[in-house]
Order: C-alpha cells, then structure tokens, then sequence
C-alpha cells in the first residue's frame, strides 16, 4: 500500500507539471532562424564592405600608378626610366638613352634644351622608386620591364669588361714608352684622323681611357693653359665652343672625354 501511494503522489505531482507546448518550440524555432538570419545579414554585410575597401585600395594603387608613370617615364624611349640617370636641368632619362643622346655631340636637355656641360648623374632612389611601382603592375608588363633591366644590365657589365681590358693595354702602351703624339702638340691630318678612329667606339670611362695615351685627362684639362686648350680642340676638330672663354673649352674638354 506504500508503494501505491508513492506511485499515485508521482503521478499526480507529474500530471500537475506543464509540458511544452508546440507553439513555445515553433517559436524558439523562429527566434533561432531570426539570429541565424541577422548573423547571416551581418556577414554579407562586413564581406560586402571589405570587398568595397579591397576595390578602393586598388583603385588607387592604379591610379597611383599611372601618374607616377607619368613622372618616372624617360622622355626618350617613353618608357619606364631604367638605370634613372639626371642632368644639370634636373630632368631624368634611361642612363643608356642619354648617354647615347649625348655620344651624338647632342649637349643640350631632350626636353628643355637646357645645355649640358657635365656627366648625368644617377639616381638610385629613383631606381627604387620604379621598381616599387613596376611591381603593381600585371605580369606582362613586370616581366617586359624586367627583360629591359637585364638587357641594361648586360650592356653595363660588357662595357665594364671592356674598360678593364683597354686599361690594361694602354698602361701596357705607356709602361713600354709607346703613347700616342701628345695632346698639346700639333697633330697631322694623319694624326686626327688616327686618332678619331681608334677613340669613335668608345664612351664613358673606357673613352676616357683611351684619351690617356694622347695625356688628354681630367688632371690635364683642368691645368693646361688656354694655348694649349686651343690646340686641343683644334686636334681634335670639336668646332662646336660658342666662345673662347678658358671655361668653356674646358668644360667642352671634359664633355670630350666622357662622348665626343
């Protein structure tokens, strides 16, 4: 009969509890899919501004890229400037671009017409400058500007080889006694005409190597007298001096040296 009662209390006392109804579980339901819904929403709405961001961040890098190509561009080759390279005026070409402009006896700025009197100097920050906005560009274009670096690159190495080779053979030449007639003598048609062949093929530093066996140097220009600056531009033929100014003519001599 205990037993009884126990059971009957349970199961009266269980009867009394309420049980969930359906609508209290439709309505959880409806709240759980209301936050997997709002949660949803707010991830599409955080991708959809990072996407935004993303395109802006693009936009200007590529616009960005365009101006500057408009600033690091070599008037010459109208292309990305390599090896950057700048002149008394402040204008910047490609080292090889201007160097080959002025190999032509062209001593003036491409652009400004500016004269030119002394050796362009580089600009490595300038260098960096480029690379750093070639590299947002696409692969075809980084490659191509790559292809254009290397070729520079080989060009410079060839001439370095070349200057290391003359340098050899012309103290070879003035160990042995054996330089050419000297620069302030006066030279023979013979004489000219020896000489220009021998120093047409060559620019920069090697040229400059070259004109050491004639004691045309840098020392020599900057200590000979104007007699002797004169008979050096008439050796050489450079009829291209405005004026007789002691100044000039060496600064013309010094031009000499490096192109022509």
């Amino acid at each position: 009969q205990g037993s009884s009662r126990i059971c009957l209390f349970f199961l009266s006392v269980t009867s009394e509890m309420p049980l969930p109804s359906i609508c209290q579980s439709r309505a959880s339901e409806d709240l759980s899919g209301e936050k997997r819904g709002a949660v949803g929403r707010q991830h599409a709405e955080r991708d959809w501004h990072t996407a935004v961001r993303q395109q802006r961040r693009r936009s200007v890098v590529q616009l960005d890229v365009a101006e500057l190509h408009s600033e690091l561009t070599c008037s010459i080759c109208q292309d990305w400037l390599v090896h950057a390279a700048t002149i008394e005026c402040s204008h910047t070409f490609c080292w090889s671009c201007i160097s080959t402009w002025m190999c032509h006896k062209r001593f003036a700025c491409p652009l400004c017409r500016q004269p030119v009197a002394r050796q362009p100097l580089r600009s490595r920050a300038l260098d960096a400058i480029v690379q750093k906005s070639v590299m947002q560009l696409d692969h075809g274009e980084r490659a191509e500007y790559g292809q254009r670096v290397a070729s520079a690159a080989k060009a410079l190495e060839k001439s370095r080889r070349l200057h290391v080779e003359l340098e050899s053979s012309v103290n070879a030449a003035l160990n042995r006694g054996k330089g050419f007639f000297h620069i302030d003598s006066r030279w023979s048609r013979r004489d000219r005409e020896t000489f220009a062949t021998g120093v047409k093929e060559y620019s920069g530093e090697t040229r400059e190597t070259y004109c050491r066996l004639t004691g045309l140097t840098v020392q020599w220009v900057h200590s000979a007298d104007l007699a002797k600056l004169t008979q050096a531009l008439e050796n050489l033929e450079i009829s291209d001096v405005e004026c007789a100014l002691e100044d000039d003519i060496r600064q013309r001599l010094l031009m000499f040296l490096q192109y022509g």
